[in-house]
């Protein structure tokens, strides 16, 4: 297989991160190439929850220790940048801040290093000798790298600074769905929260407190936290189940797929990230775009891109702060909004943001043009 453009995953396609393949499919259309998607084996997450075509494939790399440990990490680092070596692609696209430094792994310059920073620095960030060494490999690894894509404008600015970025190579490209808008005109009366449930970053706490649980909430999602943290969250879902006074439900994590299909039935979607740090405060959820494609307003924390955008666009509710009493004044407006004119004007509203700015063929299609990504292979 002539492979032009590969890239390196830092999670199971189909698991989060729809950016990771809409990316690489975008790209090989432009071009009308092959291209391939380096991803680790995680325990749990089932490789083949993807959608395949023409354009591209999957390699999935094994490793001794769990691929998100210290050394299971390098070793999946290591074994990515030997494939690359040996396919030696023209364009290479790096996700996110753990899988970066395999650019200074590479025994030769390809035409376009892309670093597409879906997640945060911050994390690798510290007094320890970990980060400290990956801080160091990182600063190499970004003198190596020639565009680099960032979901939000702040944390662009940070991490620009940091490493010494000039504007020049930066682009902003939203989290948004590689999905038309789809409202359902039958909905099912409830709020679903999909994502990271944890005590200390999300709705961990929030989400198990009676007065919030009474309210219809689908919960979809991974427990996050300490090992006793974790624990103590699956016990009480579990009692959830029986509490008369309950109508919140756990589900678990899902695919993508699937979520996509269940996504359009509901009428809310929660949208939450404790501000703990500049990364959770300046939160690009992909959450929130995957809601508003599929026509269901979110209730979104005041993060400065979701406060923006919903404000711009009208399309859904926008919680006054951080605090239990402003997630239950939104959950009571959301349940008075539902099934009335005013709710039928959010979902309209959504579907203009998509039209408008909120897809990800307009998001896409700026970043090409930007970068005049046309002559790239040239």
């Amino acid at each position: 297989m002539n492979v032009r453009i590969a890239a390196v995953s830092d999670v199971v396609v189909g698991y989060g991160s729809p950016q990771i393949p809409a990316f690489i499919r975008s790209l090989c259309k432009l071009f009308d190439t092959e291209g391939v998607i380096i991803q680790p084996s995680v325990p749990g997450r089932v490789p083949g929850h993807h959608h395949n075509n023409d354009h591209m494939s999957v390699i999935t790399v094994p490793t001794a220790m769990h691929p998100y440990s210290y050394l299971g990490n390098r070793s999946y680092k290591s074994r990515a940048a030997d494939l690359l070596n040996s396919m030696r692609p023209d364009i290479v696209a790096i996700f996110n801040y753990n899988c970066l430094e395999i650019v200074n792994l590479l025994e030769y310059k390809p035409k376009k290093v892309v670093h597409y920073a879906l997640e945060d620095a911050e994390s690798y960030i510290g007094a320890n000798t970990i980060s400290a060494e990956r801080e160091k490999g990182l600063k190499a690894a970004s003198a190596r790298t020639d565009i680099w894509i960032f979901p939000e404008s702040n944390r662009a600015l940070i991490d620009a600074s940091r490493y010494g970025l000039r504007s020049d190579q930066i682009g902003i490209v939203y989290n948004t769905a590689d999905a038309p808008c789809r409202p359902k005109q039958q909905k099912s009366g409830k709020i679903i929260y999909a994502g990271t449930i944890d005590p200390k970053r999300t709705i961990g706490d929030f989400i198990l407190d009676s007065d919030v649980n009474k309210f219809a909430i689908d919960v979809y999602g991974n427990l996050s936290g300490s090992e006793a943290a974790v624990a103590e969250m699956r016990e009480e879902f579990k009692n959830l189940k029986t509490s008369p006074t309950s109508n919140t439900t756990w589900f678990g994590q899902i695919p993508r797929s699937q979520l996509d299909e269940i996504l359009p039935s509901y009428d809310f979607a929660l949208v939450f990230w404790l501000p703990i740090s500049h990364a959770l405060l300046n939160a690009a959820p992909n959450k929130l775009f995957q809601a508003i494609a599929a026509g269901v307003p979110p209730i979104t924390a005041p993060h400065p891109q979701a406060r923006m955008l919903v404000e711009r666009y009208g399309c859904g509710l926008l919680l006054e702060g951080w605090e239990r009493h402003h997630l239950i004044a939104g959950l009571k407006t959301a349940v008075e909004l539902m099934g009335t004119s005013e709710y039928d004007e959010l979902v309209a509203n959504c579907e203009r943001a998509v039209e408008q700015e909120l897809s990800w063929d307009v998001q896409i299609n700026r970043f090409i043009r930007q970068f005049d990504v046309s002559s790239w292979l040239q």
